[in-house]
């Protein structure tokens, strides 16, 4: 999946609830910052935004403060990686294992 970060917890929540994230929603973005967003339009011509947006400024921040406040097991974690052998490739050495490490530690429930 392509997009910010923002972008991939938005669509993950709103996939996880069972809707579809590229659903074009009537209307221009109401949670954009006060801007018009407009993704495309829907079958009468009327502006619409995807419907993952609804979710970015309304969880996608809540998501990210959470994320914020690392318990010392999920740190404990990563630096284990960091340091081990652990890397697939598809990052930075250190910094792709030690992140995978602390996801994966914060799944299982750390």
């Amino acid at each position: 999946m392509d997009g910010t970060m923002r972008e991939k917890i938005a669509r993950a929540l709103c996939e996880a609830e069972g809707c579809d994230p590229d659903h074009l929603e009537p209307g221009s973005d109401p949670y954009h910052n006060n801007t018009s967003v407009i993704d495309g339009h829907n079958a009468k011509g009327e502006p619409c935004h995807l419907f993952w947006r609804r979710y970015d400024r309304i969880y996608v921040d809540a998501v990210l403060d959470a994320m914020r406040d690392v318990d010392n097991s999920i740190l404990a974690e990563g630096y284990r990686a960091m340091f081990a052998d652990e890397w697939d490739g598809t990052q930075a050495p250190m910094m792709g294992a030690g992140w995978d490490a602390m996801i994966d530690a914060a799944k299982a429930g750390a």
